[in-house]
């Protein structure tokens, strides 16, 4: 039982770190495109 209950306490944690990744690469992903309209418009 304990065993069980620990594998979705891991389960339900993978799931929320997926969630902070996807984040982080959007935020990423939107930083980039800044940087390189700035560099396009100001080069």
């Amino acid at each position: 039982m304990m065993t069980f209950q620990y594998f979705y306490f891991f389960k339900g944690n993978i799931k929320k770190l997926k969630k902070q990744v996807k984040g982080i690469r959007i935020f990423n992903n939107k930083k980039q495109l800044t940087d390189n309209l700035q560099s396009f418009f100001f080069s």
